[in-house]
């Protein structure tokens, strides 16, 4: 049986949309390095996570490469848009939720850090058999 990126991106995508959408839920209101608060690094790793899932996903069903190429910024927007849809949701119907620029911001910068951790592990990675770069053997 292969190993469905598929799957797995689907399942982290609901976990982020439970998460950003129950009601009344706050982090810890410190600041690391006082650029980012401990909020905004949370979505950068949800959405860097949720963008190498969509990437990986993505590569294992594709095999043209027209398409593979594109598959990078393809899954950052997808990943960027659907957190953008949901501050919508949550500064417009989402009680004791508001919607942050900021956090999209972060979402953002999370897509950019998931297409650059898909580069540099598709190289060391057991199970990423196809390459965007072409250089391995298509399947």
């Amino acid at each position: 049986m292969r190993f469905s990126f598929r799957v797995l991106s689907v399942l982290w995508a609901l976990i982020i949309l439970v998460l950003s959408l129950i009601g009344g839920i706050s982090l810890p209101d410190y600041s690391l390095f006082s650029l980012f608060t401990f909020d905004k690094l949370v979505h950068v790793f949800m959405y860097g996570v949720l963008t190498y899932l969509f990437i990986s996903a993505g590569n294992q069903q594709y095999s043209v490469l027209n398409l593979r190429y594109k598959l990078p910024i393809l899954a950052a927007t997808v990943a960027w848009v659907y957190g953008s849809i949901i501050e919508l949701i949550q500064a417009y119907l989402i009680p004791n939720r508001f919607g942050d620029i900021y956090d999209t911001i972060a979402n953002l910068v999370g897509c950019f850090f998931g297409i650059l951790a898909f580069q540099i592990l598709e190289k060391f990675l057991p199970f990423t058999n196809n390459t965007i770069n072409g250089s391995k053997k298509i399947r």
